[in-house]
Parts: structure tokens; C-alpha cells; sequence
């Protein structure tokens, strides 16, 4: 029911999808990535000391344990059954999968929308080349990298990344309204505020090779945010 729902908040997320599957799928990576994956998600899923580390929540594939039970499917079964759906982040990171996913979500004129895009890039000193210069985990160095070559390659213009999604995809669907937000506009409801992009790579937002006190300061002030139409949402729905 929409009106339970306030506000949906999105950060580095593939709305539109993301090149770097296309990268993936160029170089013939994604069923080796989508193997490690799922035998990873399957194995931290079921471990005790995996779920402190990682919880991938995914119950309704069979690949963990829901909380306190062991009902999770037999491994192979479950890792196997992965392979074979469309239900998961590998088809939803591509244009085709994003382009359907788009076309089943509605904009609700009540709830208020936010997008986080980040940018690990920026140019060199010369201005003549783009470089993944803001992060420090080497994995996004070299996928950020790959996404950059491809696009000189191929004669499109960067717009920047965050070793996994493109600036562009984060900001919102194209396909739906939107407003730049800056501190003298008031926010609206029913379009997506798309805010300033932020420097950092796809694991910034969530403190990995990140200084702890911004991971922390930037999630307080988005929730200072949300608390602050919270009670505007509040009041407008016991009119």
C-alpha cells in the first residue's frame, strides 16, 4: 500500500542498469563472476561466521538459512536453481532487465524519491584522460578502469563511475521525472530528487575503505532528511 510508504532512497543503484555488466559480458566474466558469487552468497549464507560478515538475505533462493532455522536447500540445488531464473541483481544490472523492472514501477505522487549517484573518476592533470583516482580498493580501480576504457573504445562520452555503476544510471530512471536538488529548493513528492554526486567508489556508501566518521556523518544527515518529511507525510495522510 503506498500510502505506508514515505520515501525511497537510492544509492549507487543501477536504475537505468550498468555498463559494467555490458564490460563483464564483453570479456566473457559474468558466468565466472556469477559462480563465485552465488557459491560464496550459499556458504555465508548457511555459516554462523559468514552471516557476521556478510548476509546476503537470500532465503527465497534457497541459498540461506532464514534467521535462527536451517531450511535453506540442498547447495547445489540451490546454486543451480540461481543460474536458472532472471529473478536476481545479474539480469536487473542489464539495460533489458532495468528497462523491464522500470516498466513495472510506478512513480507514486506521494512518496518522495532519492538517488545517491558517487564518482570514483576525475581527470587527469592535463584534462586529456579519466583516471579512478578516488578509491583505494583495487577491485573498483580495475573494473572503473575497464568501464573507461570501453567507452574511449567506443567513442562514447564519460560521464564518470563508481567501479560499478555509471553516474548516469544513479541518478534516476529515464523515464521518469526528476529534480536537481540544492539546499534552496523545497523537495517534492512523486519525482526523483536526484542528489549532488558524490567522490567515492560503490563500496563507499557503505564504510569499505572509507574514513568511519563520514560513512556515519553521511547517513545521519540523510535520515535527519527523511525524519523532516516523515512528519510532513505524517501529517498530510491524517488530513
Amino acid at each position: 500500500k503506498e500510502e505506508l510508504v514515505c520515501s525511497v532512497t537510492a544509492i549507487c543503484s543501477p536504475l537505468n542498469g550498468t555498463q559494467a555488466y555490458e564490460t563483464a559480458k564483453k570479456y566473457k566474466l559474468v558466468p565466472i563472476l556469477k559462480f563465485f558469487a552465488y557459491n560464496y552468497a550459499g556458504v555465508a549464507g548457511r555459516s554462523k561466521l559468514g552471516k557476521k560478515i556478510a548476509d546476503f538475505h537470500l532465503e527465497q533462493f534457497g541459498l540461506s538459512d532464514s534467521p535462527d532455522k536451517k531450511d535453506s536447500e540442498p547447495f547445489a540445488k540451490a546454486v543451480r536453481s540461481m543460474f536458472e531464473t532472471d529473478d536476481c541483481i545479474a539480469y536487473d544490472m542489464t539495460d533489458d532487465g532495468a528497462a523491464v523492472m522500470n516498466g513495472r514501477i510506478r512513480i507514486s505522487p506521494s512518496v518522495y524519491y532519492f538517488s545517491y549517484p558517487y564518482n570514483a573518476v576525475e581527470k587527469t592533470a592535463d584534462g586529456k584522460k579519466d583516471r579512478p583516482v578516488n578509491t583505494d580498493f583495487i577491485l573498483m580501480k580495475a573494473t572503473s578502469s575497464l568501464m573507461l576504457h570501453d567507452n574511449r573504445k567506443n567513442g562514447k562520452e564519460t560521464v564518470g563511475n563508481d567501479g560499478l555503476v555509471d553516474v548516469d544510471s544513479a541518478r534516476y530512471p529515464k523515464s521518469e521525472p526528476f529534480e536537481e536538488f540544492t539546499e534552496n529548493n523545497a523537495l517534492k513528492s512523486g519525482v526523483w530528487n536526484v542528489m549532488p554526486t558524490k567522490t567515492g567508489d560503490h563500496g563507499t556508501p557503505i564504510g569499505l575503505f572509507a574514513d568511519k566518521a563520514e560513512t556515519r556523518a553521511f547517513y545521519e544527515n540523510h535520515l535527519l532528511l527523511l525524519l523532516s518529511i516523515e512528519k510532513k507525510f505524517t501529517h498530510e495522510s491524517e488530513i
